[in-house]
């Protein structure tokens, strides 16, 4: 309604509302005779709601991650690696995808995986 329309365009209070609040929608209409600030109350509320808020976005589930691309074997020249150190500096799936190759386990965690490298 107009009188919404108003409120919003006027934004009369919106300098006087703590830093946490300023341009978050919410909307002061009024303010205490006394001090020329928000009523506490109408800063407790807005404030309190919006923390709920907040609570809430951060427990609501995430969307579902696309899958990854599956992973294809992948020769590695084991003889160019100087130590076991440089297999753990590749990715996961660069390892997984070398064990493949060689039809080998390829589970396990990424220092199994480059001590499984190394060993063959």
């Amino acid at each position: 309604n107009s009188i919404d329309r108003s409120i919003k365009q006027e934004k009369p209070f919106e300098n006087l509302l703590p830093d946490n609040l300023k341009g978050t929608g919410v909307v002061v209409l009024g303010c205490s005779a006394a001090t020329g600030k928000p009523a506490e109350a109408a800063v407790e509320a807005a404030t309190s709601a919006m923390a709920e808020a907040s609570l809430e976005a951060e427990e609501a589930p995430a969307a579902p991650a696309a899958p990854a691309a599956p992973v294809e074997p992948l020769e590695l020249d084991l003889d160019k690696i100087g130590d076991i150190a440089e297999l753990e500096a590749m990715s996961l799936d660069r390892l997984k995808a070398a064990l493949m190759f060689l039809g080998v386990k390829c589970g396990g965690t990424l220092e199994q995986r480059a001590e499984r490298l190394w060993s063959l």
